[in-house]
């Protein structure tokens, strides 16, 4: 859900460190997911110690001692997924970087377009999981009313069915709380603009998982380390696959897809379709 939270600021949070906070963080993702994320973030845990992943996407062993052709195999792999993130970042800057000067008059209009039709924010700043489980300040448009949490709360006291897709979905169809630009902000994912800041400075990419709240981590299950593996991205998968129109399962499956099977090339092409889907508004509310 979409939180107003002030004014933007630029500053990064991180998972907290302490041991309460480790406990609440091992009761979101598990034990082994816990284990997984606390060491990546960290640094401590090594190509020894790390997950192991099998060819099916329901499973996951960890491995033991591995014989000096597999470490080799390790090593050559662990190289050029360096120069594959490598080729991905410096894409991201320049993607970043051209399209904040092509939209930055229609960016403008829209700030204004905001402020005049709505009392609060133009930008608001919310905080979602990044790589690595870190929290970051995820940017948008303001699209909805400043009390948005007050309204929801009572609109899924009182609305069972309001509640139940919510739980579902975690979004509404015919969602009270959005303003009269919001609604073509969201139809157009104009309202994602300030997101292009965020990839600048390395917070997202052009493409990745969509990035979740704290609340969504454990529709993730055990896969919410694959989550977390990457930047979360502007579009993916989930954007050119219908967006709200998929089930949360799916959205989930195709994240995990899109870790496993990610290549520069097929990038550029959900990039490519990402234009369309924009101009269709398909599953967009």
């Amino acid at each position: 859900m979409d939180r107003l939270e002030g004014s933007m600021t630029m500053s990064v949070n991180r998972w907290p460190k302490s041991t309460d906070s480790d406990s609440s963080l091992r009761s979101i993702t598990g034990e082994a997911e816990f284990q997984f994320i606390a060491g990546a973030s960290q640094g401590e845990w090594s190509a020894r110690t790390a997950p192991r992943f099998d060819e099916s996407p329901d499973d996951y062993v960890l491995s033991g001692c591995r014989t000096p052709a597999q470490a080799a195999c390790e090593s050559a792999d662990d190289a050029q997924t360096i120069r594959q993130s490598s080729r991905k970042r410096a894409f991201d800057i320049l993607f970043a970087l051209a399209l904040m000067a092509v939209f930055l008059p229609l960016f403008l209009l829209l700030c204004l377009a905001v402020k005049l039709t709505s009392r609060g924010p133009v930008i608001f700043a919310h905080p979602r999981i990044g790589k690595d489980g870190r929290l970051f300040n995820c940017y948008k448009l303001r699209s909805m009313v400043v009390d948005a949490d007050a309204q929801l709360a009572r609109l899924l006291a009182s609305d069972a069915d309001a509640r139940a897709e919510w739980q579902r979905d975690q979004k509404l169809r015919a969602d009270p709380r959005i303003t009269p630009i919001g609604t073509f902000l969201r139809s157009s994912s104009l309202d994602e603009l300030p997101q292009l800041w965020n990839i600048l400075i390395g917070d997202m990419s052009v493409v990745g998982p969509r990035p979740i709240v704290e609340a969504e981590a454990v529709r993730y299950g055990q896969y919410f380390r694959h989550y977390c593996t990457l930047r979360p991205g502007l579009t993916g998968l989930w954007q050119v696959s219908g967006r709200s129109d998929v089930s949360y399962d799916e959205r989930v499956k195709l994240d995990v897809r899109y870790v496993r099977s990610r290549t520069f090339f097929g990038d550029l092409a959900i990039c490519l379709q990402t234009v369309p889907m924009m101009v269709s508004a398909k599953g967009s509310y």
